[in-house]
């Protein structure tokens, strides 16, 4: 049973709650009455260009200080306009709702609407309305809309889509190297890669600058596609929340590996689905921490067809009073016999007061599968320190040399020399700077 009040305050502000005792989380929206249906041609845009830019900063908080003020504590925080409405929304636990409503309060009441951040967002805009004209279901939908309501408000798109890459079938592509620049505010960019039948392609993404940066890739892989991506953080303060969602097909391949080697924060989520018989999926990669930073990678993987394989190795290396965390999770549906899944997790603690958290999962439902996992969390080995520096060797060096050893294993899987070898020398410098 739940329970609903409905109220108005003094201002005229209507309030609706709806009560649900069995559960300790709290999900509160504020809804403004503009949207899409409240623009004139001049201005249509508008409400959706207003919604990105609350979150650039108000006279209390930075860009960077609203996207951490809710997600430190494992909430979120997002807005969305449409025909009727633009909405402001958070979902925290119970204890933080205080913390949330100040937030939403702060950003739709005290916004700075800095000029600056004005031609940022435009660009960001711009990419997000690509992204949905190249989705078949949104396109079609805003097409039928345009033409139900013709030059009416309701007819008018609020929303948009970020880069892509598409290639048909048995189409190849040279190495794409994507730069994510972050300005000092925040980014919010979506992108889609569409691969057709025996296509393959080959993605370098590298981040640099300061500020936040946000990433959400759609992938999705026809029979016998091959797809290697390569993402190295390389940001010098900062957050980069990053999520892939993948759907694999029959007999397809795609490799992703991370390297976190910055100076910011960061998470990275990814859920990846085999969908077809025989696909290959792997998500893996190394985080680099030191000082007080803190990052994260959370990937779950699903096999829903026969005879799949799927590969999880991570490294986490942390030094002074940082943080490193690994969760990674493999599903098998019922059907999916003859998976074959892996799982290796492991940490390197350069100094006692940091963290390093490992959390591997299983969740089999099949009968004739091969699926294993691995965690651990170690120092450096002291008879291999003692060995290297009595031939020489100074004990930084040393340190660095077996700590790259530690890592190289999640880069390896890197499928062009290049790209691996940059890689590895992005690593180095990190080891280099740290010990």
């Amino acid at each position: 049973m739940t329970n609903e009040q409905r109220f108005t305050l003094s201002n005229g502000v209507r309030v609706l709650i709806e009560e649900l005792p069995y559960v300790q989380s709290v999900s509160i929206g504020f809804w403004v009455d503009v949207g899409s249906k409240s623009e004139s041609a001049e201005l249509n845009g508008i409400c959706h260009f207003i919604e990105h830019m609350l979150f650039k900063g108000t006279d209390r908080r930075s860009a960077l200080d609203i996207a951490q003020s809710l997600e430190v504590s494992g909430g979120s925080l997002n807005a969305f306009t449409d025909k009727e409405n633009t909405c402001f929304y958070a979902r925290v636990l119970a204890s933080e709702l205080p913390i949330a409503i100040d937030v939403l309060a702060d950003m739709l009441l005290n916004s700075k609407l800095d000029p600056k951040e004005l031609k940022r967002e435009k660009d960001v805009i711009i990419e997000e309305i690509k992204m949905y004209e190249d989705d078949p279901d949104e396109f079609s939908h805003d097409l039928l809309i345009e033409r139900v309501w013709a030059d009416h408000p309701l007819g008018q798109q609020a929303t948009s889509p970020g880069w892509q890459l598409t290639l048909d079938t048995d189409q190849a592509s040279d190495p794409i190297e994507i730069i994510h620049i972050a300005t000092g505010g925040a980014n919010h960019l979506p992108a889609r890669i569409t691969l057709g039948e025996d296509a393959a392609a080959s993605i370098v993404e590298t981040y640099v600058g300061e500020g936040w940066s946000n990433r959400l890739t759609q992938i999705t892989l026809a029979r016998s596609a091959r797809l290697m991506r390569s993402v190295r953080m390389l940001q010098s303060s900062g957050f980069i929340s990053h999520r892939d969602e993948a759907q694999v097909g029959e007999g397809a391949s795609l490799v992703s590996i991370f390297l976190g080697a910055g100076g910011m924060d960061c998470r990275v989520d990814g859920a990846i689905t085999c969908t077809g018989a025989a696909a290959y999926a792997e998500m893996g990669g190394a985080l680099l921490t030191q000082a007080e930073q803190n990052q994260e990678a959370a990937v779950s993987l699903r096999h829903d067809a026969l005879d799949g394989q799927s590969h999880q190795t991570w490294r986490a290396v942390a030094k002074d009073r940082s943080t490193a965390s690994l969760a990674a999770r493999v599903e098998v549906a019922r059907g999916a016999q003859k998976t074959d899944g892996e799982q290796s997790l492991r940490g390197l603690l350069l100094d006692r007061t940091a963290t390093v958290n490992l959390k591997p999962e299983l969740e089999i439902f099949a009968d004739d599968v091969k699926c294993a996992h691995g965690a651990t969390v170690g120092e450096l080995d002291r008879t291999a320190l003692f060995y290297m520096t009595s031939r020489g060797i100074p004990p930084a060096r040393a340190k660095a040399l077996l700590t790259r050893a530690f890592v190289a294993d999640a880069l390896s899987r890197i499928g062009t020399d290049a790209v691996r070898d940059a890689f590895a020398a992005d690593a180095d410098r990190w080891l280099e700077a740290a010990l």
